[in-house]
């Protein structure tokens, strides 16, 4: 059996065509996995920011709460500073 050289011409298109599709199902292949595995990687960076922030947030209330405390503290602390000094100009005189 001979194989002329216009068969091989003719088909030679197909066989490019093939291996080219052959290259591009690996590249695909290849490009998913990675996407799957940066994915997977920015779910778990997603979850530990999401813990930062919680924590964060229970922080910041703990602060509100501690403010809070600290403006009632210098209104008591205003009010007890003006009886005395009422006191004080009252015994004075």
């Amino acid at each position: 059996m001979q194989v002329d050289v216009k068969t091989l011409v003719n088909a030679l298109p197909v066989v490019t065509l093939v291996v080219a599709g052959i290259f591009s199902y690996s590249n695909v292949t290849s490009s998913t996995e990675q996407n799957a595995e940066e994915i997977e990687d920015n779910t778990e960076s997603i979850e530990v920011v999401e813990n930062d922030v919680k924590d964060l947030q229970l922080t910041q209330a703990k602060l509100e709460m501690k403010v809070t405390n600290i403006e009632g503290q210098v209104t008591d602390i205003k009010a007890d500073t003006a009886l005395i000094l009422t006191m004080m100009r009252e015994s004075t005189k």
